[in-house]
């Protein structure tokens, strides 16, 4: 008698702090990626396919289109695509004719989102690299803050403040 599969409970995409943990599992990924570039495991190239591979894992989990991921959300995933055109307007309106086309179809505005989360995380990642070893307290709180922004973005809430 072989073991039933373990039901999986639905990711809550409404919700900012389960937004907030898929965030910053993302960053993880890409912290340990990075990691292995620097410790030769893997190489650059291979770091970069990772990425690719990774992003598109996040964008179809975030619209509820990846069947391996269990997800709750209200939205479906031509409305998250609609709000995160919305969001990012200026941003696409800014693109080149050439890449504005690759952005014009059903679901593009949220692998548009997630290419800027991909570019944001690197951007922070980068930065940190130059941080003294005893920074280590405000380099988590970049990595929050990068976290609590994209969190925001996804779900078009508010992170809750504690206080």
């Amino acid at each position: 008698m072989g073991k039933e599969p373990k039901e999986q409970t639905p990711v809550d995409l409404d919700d900012i702090r389960a937004m907030y943990q898929f965030c910053f599992m993302f960053v993880e990924h890409i912290v340990e990626e990075q990691a292995q570039v620097v410790e030769r495991k893997i190489s650059p190239e291979a770091a970069a396919a990772s990425d690719t591979q990774m992003l598109s894992w996040f964008c179809a989990t975030m619209c509820g289109d990846n069947p391996k991921v269990a997800v709750r959300t209200k939205s479906t995933s031509e409305q998250i695509d609609a709000r995160l055109r919305l969001r990012f307007s200026r941003e696409l309106a800014a693109l080149s004719a050439e890449d504005a086309r690759h952005f014009n179809g059903p679901g593009t505005a949220a692998f548009f989102a997630c290419l800027q989360f991909l570019s944001d995380v690197h951007q922070t990642l980068e930065a940190l690299r130059w941080h003294a070893d005893d920074n280590t307290e405000g380099d988590a709180r970049q990595v929050h803050d990068l976290c609590v922004k994209w969190s925001e973005i996804f779900t078009n809430q508010k992170f809750p403040l504690v206080v």
